[in-house]
């Protein structure tokens, strides 16, 4: 059986067509369903939401972060896909224990691309895989020659009751900079939790409201007015800047629409 190095470094020895596949990750459950897999896909998280159909056709696990082991070990996985930040450390060690874990590590567009890459290249995804992997170079290539930078400084918020904020060494702070923005929260890492008096203090010109995790509606934005003016507010898809994989096919042309809109 062919071994791959996974993107955490380790080896992962897998039959070279694996078709009894368990996704522990959303965003790639939608790449490996775009990939033409879904009959392959066997197990997936209550998050996979993408494609609708796939927690119907898949057995669902648990959680991203509370997985059900016996179903698990029920459905006999060739192929088990995960990553750092999404799973726990232990329950992935755990699994590693028994089944082939092939681990991503993504924090930008180029590690995504090479995720995307590889993982059509684990599971044999064809051409299928290169269609997918060529268009997201393109519509990035495209995105990245036409547009230019925004001075604009975004507060993109993702969390109420407390208030967080996408940081930096986050995949979400480099895809606001692939869309020409610059983090309010730069200079603190991760997933701050703040008070609203630091948005003047960061000196935030616009915040964009997720739609994911916590779902932020139209009514939420009046929460904000002491700090940005209504029209600074902006209510945007959280899957544009946080899902890597298939969906970035979509990510470049909504920042298009997204720049001319605000």
């Amino acid at each position: 059986m062919p071994i791959y190095i996974d993107m955490m470094g380790y080896p992962v020895e897998v039959r070279s067509r694996p078709e009894r596949i368990i996704s522990l990750v959303p965003s790639l459950s939608l790449l490996l369903s775009d990939f033409g897999l879904g009959k392959r896909l066997v197990g997936v998280t209550k998050f996979c939401v993408h494609p609708s159909e796939l927690r119907q056709s898949a057995t669902v696990i648990g959680g991203t972060k509370t997985l059900h082991m016996d179903r698990i070990d029920a459905l006999e996985p060739d192929l088990i896909i995960a990553n750092k930040e999404e799973n726990n450390k232990d329950d992935i060690e755990r699994l590693q224990m028994k089944y082939p874990v092939w681990v991503s590590d993504i924090g930008n567009a180029d590690q995504a691309i090479d995720a995307t890459r590889m993982l059509g290249e684990i599971v044999a995804a064809g051409e299928d895989g290169r269609l997918i992997l060529q268009q997201i170079i393109e519509n990035r290539k495209d995105y990245l020659t036409m547009s230019e930078a925004k001075e604009d400084s975004v507060a993109y918020i993702i969390w109420r009751n407390p208030w967080m904020a996408a940081g930096a060494g986050t995949f979400i702070d480099a895809m606001l900079k692939e869309a020409g923005f610059r983090n309010a929260f730069e200079d603190h890492s991760r997933y701050p939790v703040f008070e609203l008096h630091t948005l003047k203090e960061l000196g935030t010109d616009r915040i964009f409201l997720s739609s994911e995790p916590f779902p932020f509606k139209e009514s939420h934005k009046q929460e904000f007015l002491e700090w940005v003016p209504k029209e600074k507010i902006h209510l945007v898809d959280g899957e544009m800047f946080s899902w890597y994989g298939s969906r970035m096919t979509d990510a470049y042309p909504y920042f298009v629409e997204l720049r001319e809109r605000i």
